[in-house]
């Protein structure tokens, strides 16, 4: 007999988490198994999984955050709005039980083996955790929360209720998974009830194929025939350290004039305007180019001579880092959490914000190919090695137990 396995996840922007859940039931080892996919209702990456062929069922019990994203579309006064969102923060406990009881309901008789659920950090997903207890309630044995992301400690005033929770989460799984080594550590730090946690690297599809030659999105960037790319992808957000990036190209420029830069990523954020106002104060604009949200954001990577990756907050992985190694580019990146474990000696690591060694890497690199190049191969043996789509299909396969189990 073949497996009925559940996943569930829970976002509220697209991004790494439907990649990854995208990946991992395409890559699934036996395709005689029967798996379903849900989502929360609304869900923004609902349009990745039917650009897939997958049709996810959506769920529609509320969570504080739906709460809150519902308050915000209110054209009412602004005392009126935080009174309403005070409120609903201190009806989470009972929304939480509510989502416990009607995810339920909804497993009760689907029959399923195994249960994944999938999260961004923790503990931001309530659904997230009521499914696991909501499983457990229903008789399904192999349950699985996967966090991609840090956790944060209990905090006030749900000190109590978080606490709770956590044991429930703990007692109902079989494991806790998590995507580094770093980002286990700092799980069992944040929210000591988990213990163990199970360490499955994210895995890259190596024969995902693009929409666009080489050469036309040279021309979609403008990028020169004689310029020297230095490249990284990520949302305009601080805690990725562009900042840091920009003033590391200022000294770049003056060793490799011929040097550009392009950033790949959404420039929606607020902290967004920092960066584009720091452009303008180092007079960068003729060599900078911000190219806002992508579709099929890895493409570009291969326009890149050297991809960066300057991140200055706790980074559980960096998925873009193996975008990198797929088209085999140097790599220089901060050493901030699992990012050390991912880049290994394919890359050059510096201290989180400091733009000094940034700029000392990418100039070394520009001027020294044979190293580059050197550095490019040992990217794309170690993707191969250890961070392929199937490896990590096998791996979450492997806790469904034997075939028929």
């Amino acid at each position: 007999m073949d497996k009925n396995i559940l996943f569930f996840n829970q976002g509220y922007e697209q991004g790494g988490t439907d990649t990854f859940l995208l990946n991992l039931v395409q890559a699934w080892p036996n395709k005689a198994d029967r798996l379903s996919i849900w989502l929360n209702d609304a869900h923004p990456g609902l349009k990745l999984y039917h650009q897939h062929g997958l049709a996810p069922q959506l769920i529609a019990f509320p969570a504080v955050i739906d709460v809150y994203a519902k308050i915000n579309g209110w054209r009412r006064p602004g005392p009126v709005k935080r009174l309403a969102k005070g409120l609903a923060y201190l009806s989470r406990p009972f929304l939480f039980l509510a989502a416990v009881l009607g995810f339920w309901r909804c497993l009760k008789g689907q029959g399923f083996g195994a249960v994944f659920s999938s999260n961004g950090g923790y503990p931001a997903g309530d659904l997230c955790q009521a499914l696991v207890i909501a499983a457990r309630l229903a008789g399904v044995r192999k349950i699985f929360l996967i966090i991609h992301n840090d956790a944060v400690p209990a905090r006030s005033p749900f000190r109590w209720f978080e606490s709770l929770v956590d044991w429930a989460v703990a007692s109902c799984c079989a494991r806790i998974i998590t995507v580094s080594q770093a980002c286990a550590r700092q799980i069992e730090t944040a929210r000591p009830v988990f213990k163990n946690v199970l360490v499955i690297a994210n895995g890259l599809d190596l024969g995902r194929k693009g929409r666009y030659t080489l050469e036309e999105k040279r021309q979609k960037l403008k990028i020169e025939p004689t310029a020297k790319v230095i490249g990284t992808i990520g949302n305009l957000e601080s805690r990725k350290g562009h900042a840091y990036l920009l003033r590391a190209f200022v000294e770049v420029k003056k060793k490799c004039p011929e040097a550009r830069l392009i950033v790949v990523g959404s420039t929606d954020s607020p902290e967004a305007a920092a960066v584009l106002a720091l452009v303008k104060q180092l007079k960068l604009e003729s060599s900078v180019t911000l190219t806002g949200y992508l579709d099929n954001a890895w493409e570009y990577v291969e326009c890149f001579d050297l991809f960066v990756y300057p991140s200055v907050a706790f980074e559980s992985f960096g998925f873009a880092l193996l975008e990198a190694m797929r088209f085999a580019k140097p790599i220089v990146a901060a050493a901030t959490g699992g990012i050390p474990e991912v880049v290994g000696e394919a890359g050059i690591l510096v201290e989180p914000r400091q733009a000094g060694q940034l700029a000392d890497a990418i100039i070394a690199l520009l001027g020294d190919p044979a190293c580059a190049n050197l550095l490019a191969e040992k990217g794309a043996a170690r993707l191969g090695a250890l961070f392929s789509v199937e490896r990590m299909a096998d791996q979450y396969y492997a806790l469904t137990g034997r075939r028929g189990e």
